[in-house]
């Protein structure tokens, strides 16, 4: 199938270079990528919404603390790693050497961001982004699907939740179905990383990240061969499930109780 004939599939993502890597993963495949929104970060309703979700301001204070904590955990070993997974000059290279249109704002609510997008006409969405994508955005497209943690969690930091409370086993993604109610969504496909001894949470959340690729690249052609793509009914949505942010007391029971993950 020529590129031409093939969906077009827009990336929606943020300013972090693991994000903007998903677009050139999928650059080596046989996607039709023709666009990629670029935001910088939350806009004020986003915050409003968060703070909804965090129940009370001083959880949110706890939350965000909690955040800026992991940052530095493993410092320079992680840093390194990351570099690793996600070389940067060849993620800049891959982009710039396409014909694909960027696209960078605020926020996904901006309206010049749904006009942008709109203006391309994606059949596809692909959100890969640490931001909510407003309604409007997407709605957009006729299909599209976003990355999520381990199975049955529709939160950030995956590993990080399967590692406190003991379930190595839980390591893993999921890719959900964008389309009604943010989180609620049924599950396109999911799948399992093996953690070992040794590991840190955010490099196993960035092996985790690569390792999807190639599953949404498949999901990506099953629509272009219009092929329909098996929907799971997420098996919980409790609030447990559904917002990555830990508490720094989650963050001290993880690191005296982390089954030789550190």
């Amino acid at each position: 199938m020529s590129r031409t004939s093939a969906r077009r599939v827009v990336l929606l993502c943020d300013l972090s270079l693991h994000t903007r890597a998903t677009a050139a993963a999928l650059l080596r495949t046989e996607v039709n990528l023709v666009g990629i929104l670029i935001i910088a970060g939350l806009s004020f309703a986003d915050l409003l919404r968060l703070r909804r979700k965090c129940n009370s301001v001083s959880k949110l204070v706890f939350k965000m603390t909690a955040h800026l904590a992991i940052r530095p955990w493993n410092g320079r070993k992680d840093v390194k790693l990351y570099n690793q997974l996600f070389p940067r000059a060849e993620t800049e290279v891959a982009i710039v050497a396409t014909d694909v249109r960027n696209g960078f704002y605020n926020c996904y609510s901006d309206p010049a961001a749904g006009k942008w997008l709109s203006n391309i006409h994606p059949d596809v969405l692909e959100v890969h982004s640490g931001y909510w994508a407003s309604a409007k955005v997407r709605a957009a497209a006729g299909q599209g699907f976003a990355r999520g943690g381990r199975p049955g969690d529709r939160g950030g930091y995956s590993s990080f939740l399967a590692i406190l409370q003991g379930r190595l086993d839980q390591v893993g993604w999921s890719l959900f179905h964008i389309g009604g109610v943010v989180g609620k969504s049924d599950v396109l496909a999911e799948g399992i990383f093996e953690a070992k001894a040794g590991d840190s949470f955010l490099p196993l959340d960035w092996r985790v990240m690569k390792q999807m690729t190639s599953t949404q690249a498949e999901v990506v052609k099953c629509y272009d061969r219009n092929e329909p793509v098996a929907a799971t009914p997420l098996s919980s949505t409790t609030d447990k499930t559904l917002y990555g942010f830990t508490l720094l007391g989650e963050l001290l029971r993880y690191k005296f109780n982390n089954n030789g993950i550190k």
